[in-house]
């Protein structure tokens, strides 16, 4: 009898430990970017990717958040699809036309398991605004802007392959 409990014990732990296995595992199949920001207006925020850093961004590619306008940071949160490993974003900064400052104090890159956070002058190394943003380095903030009737304010990430691949690496 004893030696029943111990296996149906041993039978349980061990399928316990391989759930839990699997589902560290899964952890790491998909990417998420979180954006600490301080945008005043109610807004939405879209990040387009590519997995091949030679291919153009497509419209089904994409993710989105929408943004509750306030004067506090707030996490804005980007989930990927499982099993997309985007070598390249670029990070619409708002579509409802707001003239407004933003402030990014950080873009954070995870997989569960590992993370890239780019902060302070990091950000300004690792993504290149566009002409619809005036980027203010020492305070992190971006003013977008609309220009000869156009608005479409995005930041662009520069070669981010090497970061991508040792988020997913173990």
């Amino acid at each position: 009898m004893k030696l029943v409990i111990l296996f149906c014990a041993f039978l349980t732990f061990s399928t316990c430990k391989n759930t839990t296995q699997t589902e560290s595992e899964k952890i790491n199949d998909y990417l998420i970017i979180d954006i600490k920001a301080k945008v005043l207006e109610d807004d939405i925020f879209e990040i387009y990717y590519s997995e091949d850093p030679k291919d153009l961004y497509l419209p089904e590619n994409k993710v989105r958040a929408n943004v509750k306008g306030g004067a506090n940071f707030q996490n804005i949160h980007f989930k990927f699809p499982d099993r997309t490993y985007p070598m390249k974003f670029r990070i619409d900064i708002g579509l409802n036309r707001n003239e407004t400052i933003i402030e990014i104090l950080e873009i954070k890159l995870s997989t569960g398991k590992n993370s890239k956070t780019f902060s302070g002058s990091e950000i300004g190394k690792n993504f290149r605004t566009n002409q619809f943003i005036q980027y203010n380095p020492s305070s992190n903030s971006f003013n977008r802007h609309i220009l000869n009737g156009a608005y479409d304010p995005f930041l662009l990430s520069l070669d981010l392959s090497d970061d991508i691949v040792n988020l997913f690496s173990d």
